[in-house]
Parts: C-alpha cells; sequence; structure tokens
C-alpha cells in the first residue's frame, strides 16, 4: 500500500478481481466494525504458532530484501564497468557520455534500492490504526481467510443474516 493512501479492507480494493456482492461487502464489514472479529486474533494463538508465523514472515521479508540488494549490487556493478570500458576508450560513445551513463546506473540503482527496502520494511506493520483496522499483516491474513470462509458458508446456506455467531 503506497504511503498517503487510507487503508480499506481487501474486498474494498480496486485490485481485487473477487465477485463479491455489495451485499456481502457490508455483511463482512458487519465483522470488520464489530470490537470482536470471529477470525482468531494472532495473539491468542498458541506460541509455537506465532514463532513459526513469525519465521515464515521473517524468512519472507529477507528474501525480499536479498532481492532488492542483488538487483543494486547488479546494476553498480554495471555501472562501473561502463565508465571502466570509457576509461580504457572501448565503445562507440564518447568516454564523457560513458560516465555519464555509469554515473546515472550508480545513482539510479542506490536510489531504487532505498525506496524498495524502506518500502518491503513498511510492509511488515500497518500504517493506521482504528477500528476495523487489523494491528498487522498476519492479523489481516487471518480475518481475510475467516471472512472468504463465512462467504462461502453463506452462499451455500448455511448462514444467513439473522443468524447469531459464535466467536
Amino acid at each position: 500500500m503506497a504511503k498517503g493512501t487510507k487503508w480499506v479492507p481487501w474486498y474494498r480494493r480496486k485490485d481485487n478481481d473477487g465477485n463479491l456482492t455489495e451485499e456481502e461487502k457490508r455483511f463482512l464489514e458487519s465483522f470488520r466494525m464489530n470490537k470482536n472479529h470471529g477470525a482468531a486474533q494472532y495473539e491468542n494463538l498458541p506460541v509455537e504458532v506465532q514463532d513459526h508465523i513469525s519465521e515464515i514472515e521473517l524468512a519472507l521479508y529477507d528474501a525480499k530484501q536479498d532481492g532488492v540488494a542483488t538487483k543494486m549490487f547488479g546494476l553498480v556493478g554495471v555501472g562501473v564497468c561502463i565508465p571502466f570500458l570509457a576509461y580504457n576508450d572501448v565503445g562507440w560513445l564518447s568516454p564523457l557520455w560513458r560516465y555519464i551513463a555509469g554515473a546515472a546506473f550508480i545513482a539510479v540503482s542506490i536510489v531504487n534500492y532505498k525506496r524498495e527496502w524502506q518500502r518491503n520494511a513498511d510492509g511488515l506493520w500497518m500504517p493506521e490504526e482504528g477500528e476495523g483496522i487489523p494491528f498487522s499483516r498476519t492479523q489481516e491474513s487471518l480475518d481475510k481467510n475467516w471472512e472468504l470462509n463465512m462467504i462461502g458458508h453463506r452462499r451455500r446456506g448455511a448462514i444467513r443474516d439473522d443468524d447469531e455467531l459464535d466467536d
């Protein structure tokens, strides 16, 4: 989610390609705005499960950051090779343009590295707090899974709007 944008639930986002009706979205919002959402709370999960989820989250975070660092080092390597070739007078461009291109490669890779690194770091936690907004991406995933199951049950007729649901 980009900085400066307001958080919205997964079923209200523009990139959601699901087929939920407006009535089903309002049905889910009744749970989102309720103090006790039906999904399991991360804090209430067994410690072993919390540890395993944390390990998976950190492994994914590390893999993303490794990809960003690898891309940056590759572009810096290209940026260093271009002036080296200019110094040895290899290529058809004038040396000045090759030095400029090399410096541009290095500058763009470093700026991109910082931007991607920060975006990945910000992706671990929710940027806002408030009613209906989960604490973390993990809690958002737990809520989404529960809500998808709830819609499935509702479509099969297992529950109705006026049914009371246990926590």
